[in-house]
């Protein structure tokens, strides 16, 4: 498979399929042709712009990047409406608690903690008081085992579990967006 994958790349056939692809997807770089223009071969990866004379309406795309070459795919754009850009920088220990909620709670209280079927709304929980510092770390440890909620005693360290916390009360604060945060430069 590799040698395959290699011949692919030598002959710009896998290059070529993902600038058809970017340009089929809407994403431009393609010199304005439609799905219609596109030959049964470019759409299988079985030829090239080359073997099917649209060469140089390729060249011609216009191109996200003006430092990209003639002759070299059009690169994708970095953001699209599906992966917006990260709205809040966070601290280092803000953003571990992201990543360990994500990990470990979310699957019950559910994405960025607004609550599931299952668990709980903690964004309420926490701003109506009902879950303050105290009691955080008494459900952490055990003491809503009873309804269904597990101890975390022994499966995340304390470090964790209180990164866990300041993400949660920054979310309930509203200094957290839902969506992933970024960790401020150091």
């Amino acid at each position: 498979m590799h040698e395959t994958a290699g011949r692919m790349i030598a002959t710009g056939r896998v290059v070529l399929s993902a600038a058809l692809f970017a340009c089929l997807a809407g994403f431009g770089g393609c010199g304005g042709r439609k799905e219609s223009d596109v030959s049964p071969a470019e759409r299988t990866g079985g030829g090239t712009a080359a073997d099917s004379g649209r060469a140089s309406e390729i060249d011609r795309a216009p191109r996200a990047d003006p430092t990209v070459p003639p002759g070299k795919p059009a690169l994708a754009p970095e953001r699209d409406p599906y992966h917006p850009p990260p709205r809040d920088t966070v601290s280092a220990t803000v953003y571990t608690g992201w990543k360990y909620y994500n990990h470990d709670c979310a699957r019950c209280h559910g994405q960025d903690a607004e609550g599931s079927t299952i668990a709980p709304y903690l964004i309420n929980s926490f701003r109506t008081g009902r879950v303050d510092h105290e009691e955080y770390w008494r459900v952490m440890r055990g003491s809503r085992a009873a309804n269904g909620m597990p101890s975390f005693t022994g499966s995340l360290d304390e470090d964790k579990l209180g990164a866990i916390y300041e993400y949660l009360k920054a979310r309930s604060e509203g200094k957290v967006h839902p969506g992933r945060p970024v960790v401020t430069p150091s």
